[in-house]
Order: C-alpha cells, then structure tokens, then sequence
C-alpha cells in the first residue's frame, strides 16, 4: 500500500505489492487499502500472532472458492501497516528515517497488537528524538507508551516523571 498524507490529515492509500510472490492479500482499515504480501514472512515475523492466525484452525486459514487467500483487517492503521509491512518484506528502502511521535505510536500499538515490536528496534534511535521536550498532554502520554513498548526505560522514566511533576490537582479529580 502506498500511503501519504492529504492536508486535511486523511490518508491517501493505493494498493500495493510487497511480494511479487505473495499468496496473501490484506484488506486493511476503512479505507479497505488492498496489499500482496508472503504469508510465511508475516508467520515467521509473528509466530505469536500471524502464524497462529493464517496456519492454525482460524477462518483466515482458508481460502476463498475462488481461490484467493483474503484476511481482513479492519481496525488496524493502513500507515502503521504499511511500514510493519515494508519491515517483514525486507524492503528497508521504504522504511523512513523520521517519523513523527503519532506514527511511531502507532505503529507500536499495532506491533503490540501482532508480537511484531522487535521487528522496529534497528530504527528505534533514528525515530526517537533523544532530548523530547515533554509536556503534559496526549503526545507525552504516546511517548510514555512508545518508550515502554520498545524498552526504552531512561525515556520510560524521564516522560512519566515529567507528566507526575505537570499534573494539576484538576487533572487528578476529572
């Protein structure tokens, strides 16, 4: 899946193949974004979750009368995909050097979500500015949990100590 973003914030996804060879395709968030991928690099990246869901007793291990191998995905980001995707795929070239707080967010609650997390830590330090100025708000609450996810414990221990020295008596009560 090809994927930008519009100016008003909406995503711009095409479909996409990321394996030539692939047997799988993704049907991926609202937008339906359509992606060719190789079941087994998504099994072998994700024993956990991906090989038990497309080689176990699910309904996605079967394919369609028609032949084709379809898994839909529904709620998951077609942006956090899309990189996870390019990741397992081996195609590091897609893979971009900075990314904003919100995407790597993103992208770790879905790689919470698969067991994929490991697949991220050779981009972790290019991705996470290491001086962030913090402030009590939504995007401090998303470092907090990127730093957990990755295992980052200075960041961890420096975003939540920042948020407890912010908070307001109001904030406690609401």
């Amino acid at each position: 899946m090809s994927i930008s973003r519009r100016p008003d914030g909406k995503l711009d996804v095409s479909s996409e193949t990321f394996d030539q060879h692939g047997d799988l395709r993704l049907v991926v968030g609202e937008e339906k974004a359509v992606s060719l991928v190789c079941s087994r690099a998504l099994a072998r990246a994700s024993p956990t979750f991906f090989n038990t869901l497309l080689y176990g007793n699910f309904a996605e291990a079967e394919k369609r009368k028609d032949g084709d191998w379809l898994v839909e995905l529904p709620e998951d980001d077609p942006y956090a995909l899309c990189l996870v995707l390019n990741i397992i795929h081996g195609r590091f070239e897609r893979v971009p050097n900075r990314l904003s707080e919100l995407d790597l967010y993103q992208a770790t609650v879905l790689t919470d979500k698969y067991g994929l997390t490991h697949i991220l830590r050779p981009w972790v330090q290019s991705w996470l500015n290491p001086n962030p100025t913090i402030s009590a708000d939504v995007a401090a609450a998303h470092r907090a949990w990127i730093a957990w996810e990755l295992g980052d414990h200075q960041l961890f221990s420096r975003t939540c100590t920042d948020l407890l020295k912010h908070l307001h008596n109001k904030d406690l009560t609401s």
